[in-house]
């Protein structure tokens, strides 16, 4: 686990006054209570994207945080799996966990993420031939898959409640850590604050709240039944499922997208019963580099996922973001889908892109000093350019092809030993129409 950094500096005037290189502690290393294991899971087949190269604009993509954080890391899904574990949910920490930790009430009240499906990490690991949301471009959140382990142990009527934000207006501010160097690389870390009201929150009213003026949530409630409960292996082994909420949200471009969820029980429960003997819900969250390490941190990215714990009495209503613990912590990154569409965006790297009348190839790739970029184009074409994005979205080369001939494939000499070792983009620019794809620089 990690104790919390409190010294948030926001962008806002609520927290004006938090200093923010004070550092305070609510927590005194807290244990891992949860010792709850998966023995199976729901497969993620049937979210895994077109799989053949798509040729014209417009789809739909499945986006999983923690997948991309793992393909642009190098970190199998076999070792992915291995850093997940699974935590008990519940809106009320006076409701303890089962023997042996019966003396402890729940930590996690209710757990959110924030989609940014603009950033880097998502654009420099999107399959070939599937859309990717660029900046500019507005987008449609379909719908919602959270992996969980439901046991259902009694009748009672138990409900998963969502809401549903997007950072229109003055909602998701964003706000910031600073000396933050030695543990994720970068002085300053940055976030969007995601907020509820602590006095309703047990009374039923689990949900986040907008800013004034601005786009209110979107709450759906959805009963728990006997078909989303998992397998259950006594004392701590638990199946998982992946549990689906239709959303139909259009989003505007450039905009974040918040999502919460809390279980709200359909039994009554009073100070000191523990879990134990009543249905419960766990989370499934991941720590992609290991035990007691930190998540890795990309400054353009705004995805993130938090936490409401026990004692957030001190975060002034808002959730914890995974960067406002100082030491290892469990639950960086939470399993999660969003399905979002668009009708106008382009596929991202594909080679041959008959339909957009281009057709672009850059080898080698991985290039150290020199790369052949080779076009073919269906219309002739003059102006044509080539830019080069580094991963924090900086235009670190522009290359003026001039007239390209139709019908023919030309061949440029890319002179790339100037750059830095890294991943890069690279977007052919002709007669208006762009192809994009990526540019490893070993």
């Amino acid at each position: 686990m990690k104790k919390i950094l409190l010294s948030v500096c926001a962008c806002i005037t609520v927290l004006s006054s938090v200093n923010a290189q004070q550092k305070q502690t609510i927590f005194s290393s807290p244990q891992r209570l949860d010792n709850a294991t998966v023995n199976g899971a729901d497969g993620k087949e049937r979210f895994k994207n077109n799989t053949s190269k798509k040729t014209r604009a417009g789809g739909s993509i499945f986006i999983s945080y923690v997948d991309f954080v793992a393909a642009q890391e190098g970190i199998s899904q076999t070792a992915l799996d291995a850093t997940g574990f699974l935590n008990n949910m519940f809106p009320d920490s006076v409701v303890r966990y089962g023997s042996p930790n019966s003396a402890y009430g729940i930590n996690y009240k209710s757990i959110a993420q924030v989609l940014d499906p603009t950033a880097d990490v998502i654009r420099d690991n999107t399959p070939a031939g599937d859309i990717y949301i660029g900046k500019t471009t507005a987008y449609k959140l379909d719908s919602i898959f959270v992996r969980t382990a439901y046991i259902k142990k009694t009748a009672a009527v138990d409900t998963i409640i969502l809401s549903i934000l997007h950072s229109g207006g003055a909602n998701l501010p964003e706000a910031f850590f600073t000396n933050q160097a030695s543990d994720f690389g970068v002085d300053t870390t940055r976030f969007l604050i995601q907020s509820y009201n602590p006095a309703i929150f047990t009374q039923g009213s689990p949900y986040q709240i907008n800013a004034a003026g601005a786009p209110a949530p979107m709450i759906i409630k959805r009963a728990l039944t006997a078909s989303d409960s998992s397998t259950f292996t006594a004392p701590n082994s638990y199946g998982s499922k992946y549990i689906g909420f239709e959303v139909n949200m259009n989003i505007p471009a450039g905009e974040k997208v918040s999502m919460s969820y809390t279980f709200k029980p359909g039994f009554t429960y009073a100070v000191g019963d523990t879990i134990a003997n009543n249905n419960q819900l766990l989370f499934l969250s991941y720590e992609p580099n290991g035990d007691n390490t930190f998540m890795p941190f990309y400054p353009t990215d705004r995805n993130m996922s938090s936490v409401i714990n026990k004692d957030s009495s001190l975060w002034y209503g808002d959730y914890i973001p995974t960067l406002a613990w100082s030491i290892g912590y469990g639950p960086e990154i939470h399993d999660m889908f969003w399905k979002v569409s668009c009708t106008t965006c382009e596929p991202i790297g594909v080679n041959n892109v008959t339909d957009n009348g281009m057709m672009v190839n850059v080898t080698p790739n991985p290039a150290s000093n020199n790369a052949k970029l080779s076009i073919n184009l269906t219309e002739s074409a003059k102006n044509v350019t080539v830019t080069l994005v580094n991963s924090i979205g900086q235009v670190v080369k522009t290359m003026d092809l001039g007239t390209v001939n139709a019908n023919s494939t030309e061949i440029f000499n890319m002179n790339v030993s100037d750059l830095s070792k890294g991943m890069y983009m690279y977007t052919v620019n002709a007669n208006g129409k762009k192809f994009s794809s990526k540019l490893v620089i070993n």
